[in-house]
């Protein structure tokens, strides 16, 4: 078959596939929406990860078209993403990009696609944030005032003490985090599924690989310890009402700190098990503890990681403690 019919033949065949997808979501009434947020931007990866990106925009584009005759109105814009998210994994699987920048990159997309719909067009899919965050704090006001009375206490001091740590500020900051750490996990799932359906197609895409593999540029420990230190510096401004500004930078702060505790628990656990040669149980319960007990030192271990030589020293312990390890016969 001539190379351009197979690549008008595949690409039809794959804009078909993500077409019934949506039908199939409209059709259910959304119940399966959730689900499909993983799966459709397969089809246009294995289609991308073929033939390249300047060969799949148009296919992109044909699935761009489908997403708003066959989805309906809330699904519009997840629809759009995913395929998007599909023609840049399949770029960057056709260009034989760094796994672990991959991955990073779609977590990067997911996470400004779950914060552009839950923030911004939060009111086309109707969803009133602000209302929903008034409701949370009264349901919590609420919980803490009945407990309160229970136990006795005084009810309008602990009420004040609860509206004053928990503001609507401050909730709306874990909202955009929460929105963002979905976005990541989206983003990991969908580049661990995608490599796992396609591989078992046949498809000449690499092995997914794990987590411990995968090392960031060292220029974003750097921003993580920025942006937690600015949380750090800016957390008595936040206290007291703080604006717009101080708001934001709070955010970034806490999104900085999270970084680094995950990648400080992936440092921590890859020193216990590789260079000390604890059991793989042990090297991931210590690290558990150090995030409910003292997660500062994850912090700064997980700067290590990323920006200086704790990952280096991983590998050189891991290969001095292989030297040494008798072989066994």
């Amino acid at each position: 078959m001539n190379i351009k019919t197979r690549k008008l033949t595949f690409g039809a065949m794959v804009a078909a596939i993500f077409g019934v997808l949506l039908l199939l979501n409209r059709q259910s009434g959304g119940l399966f929406s959730d689900l499909f947020l993983f799966i459709l931007p397969i089809p246009m990866t294995a289609y991308s990860a073929l033939y390249g990106g300047k060969s799949g925009f148009p296919v992109f584009i044909c699935m761009a078209f489908l997403s708003f005759f066959c989805g309906d109105y809330s699904s519009f814009f997840y629809a759009i993403c995913e395929a998007f998210t599909g023609w840049v994994f399949g770029t960057c699987l056709n260009q034989k990009r760094d796994p672990g920048k991959t991955m990073l990159l779609l977590m990067a997309i997911q996470a400004a696609v779950e914060v552009i719909s839950g923030v911004v067009l939060a009111g086309l899919f109707g969803l009133d944030v602000s209302t929903t965050i008034k409701e949370m704090q009264t349901q919590l006001v609420d919980a803490v005032s009945k407990s309160a009375a229970l136990q006795g206490q005084d009810a309008d001091q602990m009420v004040q003490a609860v509206t004053k740590m928990f503001s609507t500020e401050f909730l709306f900051r874990l909202y955009v985090i929460s929105m963002v750490f979905l976005g990541v996990l989206q983003g990991f799932v969908i580049y661990e599924l995608s490599l796992i359906i396609l591989r078992r197609l046949r498809f000449p895409v690499q092995r997914p690989k794990p987590v411990s593999t995968f090392y960031p540029a060292k220029w974003t420990g750097y921003l993580g310890i920025g942006l937690f230190f600015l949380y750090m510096f800016t957390s008595s401004a936040a206290a007291s009402g703080g604006s717009t500004l101080i708001s934001a930078a709070q955010t970034a702060g806490i999104c900085g700190y999270l970084y680094l505790v995950v990648f400080g628990f992936v440092g921590a656990q890859q020193y216990l098990t590789r260079v000390l040669g604890w059991a793989k149980v042990a090297g991931i319960l210590i690290p558990l503890l150090l995030i409910f007990m003292i997660p500062f030192v994850l912090v700064f271990v997980g700067f290590d990681y990323i920006s200086l030589s704790l990952h280096t020293r991983i590998d050189q312990g891991y290969e001095e403690r292989q030297k040494h390890t008798p072989v066994k016969r």
